[in-house]
């Protein structure tokens, strides 16, 4: 192509630069600082010359890389201005880029000193399967912000409602869910109502898996007063509302052989209690206090009502009922020297 032509198909600063081997002003070329994926092409034929895969930050202001494309450029001796320098022309076309020297930082140890004006930055367009892969990451994500989204208002709405409790229940006083001290193994456990499944097997007829729905509204509820007495020598009287565990057990009929019946908390805490206690008592599974749904703090879903027994046999946030015919099963406190019965009117240690 002629200079003429070339005249009219670069703009004034190109044809400076790129024809008559002009230098652009440093750090102020549009590709000094780009990080972008792609290929560098010759800004007058097209052609292309460098990676961006082998371009570096070398400081000068001036796009720097550390190797050229093959059979990209030419190499010819610059003498002007009083130094011996090698400048860097397009193959293609002829134009100049800029010059090459040896000081580069990678283990090519050359640094292509080239004008930005002299380039044009092709892209990378994302393949396919990147593009599939990126769009599947972001499905997964975004499911997993609604899922985890969802988890959480679910836990907050069954289970950090406003607290609006009774203090006073047919004459008698009432102590406050506040008055409670947290003395559980691993801290308070927050259950997904949604998700909550109560277990019970062993030495039954009709092993059953129950939601916190079906046993709130398949079986009958019972309000009482009862007192809890902590080992700690703290004790509160609440209002319970629950269900008895007796009508529970009706259901899944325990075989003749069962002695004990084991509890076991979403934390690792159990306790266990002969079959006896309960054919005796109305024990409550409870899921209210004082009027108002267990705080996850206090047991949600569920707490065992254990009257007439010291605190460590209240056990909370029950996740699986065991049937069995082993006398000498002991839960958490009672393997660590607590007495096995609990009983109020007894030494709490054996």
């Amino acid at each position: 192509m002629s200079e003429d032509k070339w005249k009219n198909e670069l703009t004034p600063e190109q044809y400076q630069i790129l024809r008559q081997k002009g230098t652009e002003a440093a750090f102020s070329g549009q590709y000094y600082q780009t990080k972008d994926k792609g290929k560098y092409s010759c800004a007058a034929c097209g052609a292309d010359l460098f990676s961006s895969d082998t371009k570096f930050d070398s400081e000068t202001g001036w796009p720097s890389f550390d190797q050229a494309i093959p059979k990209a450029i030419k190499l010819i001796p610059d003498n002007s201005h009083g130094v011996q320098r090698t400048e860097v022309v397009c193959a293609k076309c002829g134009s100049h880029l800029g010059h090459v020297f040896n000081d580069g930082p990678t283990q090519t140890g050359q640094r292509y000193c080239i004008n930005s004006i002299c380039l044009n930055l092709k892209k990378e367009k994302m393949n396919n399967k990147i593009k599939s892969n990126n769009i599947l990451l972001i499905i997964v994500s975004l499911i997993m912000i609604v899922g985890l989204s969802y988890y959480f208002s679910t836990i907050y709405n069954s289970s950090h409602l406003d607290i609006i409790e009774i203090n006073e229940y047919e004459g008698q006083d009432l102590s406050s869910i506040n008055d409670f001290r947290e003395n559980s193994i691993k801290g308070p456990q927050y259950i997904n109502k949604n998700s909550y499944q109560l277990e019970i097997k062993g030495l039954v007829e009709n092993p059953e898996s129950f939601t916190y729905d079906e046993i709130i509204n398949n079986f009958p509820s019972q309000k009482k007063v009862v007192k809890l007495n902590c080992v700690e020598g703290w004790s509160v009287t609440i209002l319970w509302e629950g269900i008895v565990l007796r009508d529970l057990f009706d259901q899944v009929k325990p075989t003749d052989q069962v002695k004990t019946i084991i509890f076991r908390a979403v934390d690792g805490y159990s306790t266990s209690f002969p079959l006896s206690y309960f054919d005796d008592h109305d024990i409550l599974m409870a899921y209210k206090m004082n009027d108002t749904v267990l705080p996850p703090e206090r047991g949600f879903p569920f707490q065992l009502v254990a009257e007439s027994k010291w605190g460590y046999k209240w056990i909370k946030w029950i996740t699986e009922i065991e049937f069995s015919a082993d006398e000498n099963l002991q839960g958490y406190w009672e393997q660590r020297g607590y007495s096995d019965s609990g009983n109020l009117d007894q030494s709490f240690l054996d």
